[in-house]
């Protein structure tokens, strides 16, 4: 039998494979959900890639960082995702910043799709607002871990949303608010580490991929605006947020006449 690499993924359309060599991909934040994601991207034959993350591996990423090794430690992330899609393809386009996005971002700016895997409300709100500025669709994953109250076993708990532009925002879902804003800001620099493990990591990014394949080629024929799963580790589901009964179709907070680089006046 004569196969090339792709021929089992030929259901998802006649011209996927050049579909995903043309489509640049954005992945912000490379641990856990993050290594999930490139590595599925290289799979799947996507060569343009830009990524962000100013941290280096340490041992503590060993636990849920795919693609990182023992040596890799004290190594930037950005490198060994760059090794994990060379490894699978012959000739991509990778653009690294070893930085957060915000000091490089102009090459954001280029991308056809942006995935974001942070771990705060505040950087989800602001590459949400880039993303929306520039008519990018967003993809958010997240998971956290809460401690036992009452001798009741730790939450996990984790998200993802489909942000669309002109589609409800991650405001008008109520995952972003006033409320956690402010107290995530009243807590800075005083957060702690933040618990996680590869399962549902893995779980949330391969979700999140599906999703943007979808988006990308429309092969099972879903024509759904407005995406917000709700993961629960404990029980190993994930569904649909109960919120989506209640949330109006449009977005009013991010108008579409507030498109492209703001603009100053001089008084």
């Amino acid at each position: 039998m004569n196969e090339n690499r792709s021929s089992r993924q030929s259901f998802l359309g006649n011209h996927s494979e050049l579909l995903f060599q043309s489509v640049k991909v954005a992945v912000v934040g490379l641990g856990g959900g993050g290594s999930h994601i490139i590595q599925q991207l290289a799979h799947i034959g996507f060569d343009k890639y830009v990524i962000y993350d100013p941290q280096k591996v340490e041992e503590t990423n060993l636990n849920r960082m795919v693609g990182a090794t023992s040596y890799d430690v004290g190594v930037y992330k950005s490198t060994v995702m760059k090794r994990v899609i060379r490894n699978l393809r012959e000739n991509p386009s990778i653009r690294i910043y070893n930085s957060n996005w915000q000091a490089n971002p102009e090459t954001l700016r280029e991308a056809d799709i942006i995935i974001g895997c942070l771990d705060s409300f505040s950087e989800r709100r602001d590459l949400e607002a880039t993303a929306r500025r520039y008519l990018i669709p967003y993809l958010d994953i997240g998971m956290d871990v809460f401690p036992s109250i009452s001798g009741q076993p730790p939450r996990m708990v984790g998200q993802i949303i489909l942000s669309l532009p002109g589609k409800a925002c991650m405001q008008c879902l109520g995952y972003l608010n006033e409320t956690s804003l402010a107290k995530e800001a009243a807590q800075y620099g005083a957060a702690g580490y933040h618990p996680q493990v590869v399962w549902a990591n893995g779980i949330l990014a391969s979700t999140a991929v599906g999703i943007g394949i979808q988006l990308l080629t429309g092969w099972t024929g879903s024509t759904k605006p407005i995406i917000y799963l709700s993961y629960d580790g404990n029980l190993n589901t994930l569904n649909p947020h109960p919120r989506l009964k209640f949330v109006d179709q449009e977005c009013t907070h991010y108008p579409f006449q507030n498109i492209g680089d703001p603009t100053y006046r001089s008084i």
